[in-house]
C-alpha cells in the first residue's frame, strides 16, 4: 500500500512540474500590427503646427533649397537617391498643409 501511494505521489508531482512550467511560460510575442506613423507635415517642415502661411512657405523653400537633388548631382548616386527622397517629403508636407488650410 506504501508503495502505490508513493508512485501516485510521484506521477501527482511529476504531473504538477509539468503543468506549472507550461502554465508560468510567458505568452509568445505576437507581432504588432500597429502601423508607425512617420513625422508629421509640420515636423517635417521643420514648423509648429500653429505656424502661419509665411512661415511655413519660408520653411518650406528653406528645406528645399537644403535638399534639393541639383545640389547633389555630381555626387554619389546614393546621396542623389537621398536627396530626392528628402525632396518628395518635403513636396508632400508642404502640400498636405495647404490641402489642410484650403479645407478649412
Amino acid at each position: 500500500m506504501l508503495f502505490k501511494a508513493l508512485v501516485f505521489g510521484a506521477a501527482i508531482y511529476l504531473l504538477w512540474r509539468a503543468t506549472s512550467k507550461w502554465l508560468d511560460a510567458p505568452e509568445p510575442k505576437r507581432p504588432s500590427r500597429r502601423v508607425e506613423a512617420g513625422p508629421s507635415p509640420w515636423e517635417i517642415l521643420g514648423v509648429g503646427e500653429g505656424a502661419d502661411r509665411a512661415a511655413v512657405k519660408a520653411a518650406y523653400q528653406r528645406k528645399i533649397r537644403e535638399y534639393h537633388p541639383d545640389r547633389v548631382a555630381d555626387m554619389a548616386p546614393e546621396l542623389q537617391r537621398l536627396a530626392e527622397e528628402r525632396t518628395k517629403q518635403i513636396n508632400a508636407a508642404y502640400e498636405t498643409i495647404e490641402a489642410e488650410w484650403r479645407n478649412s
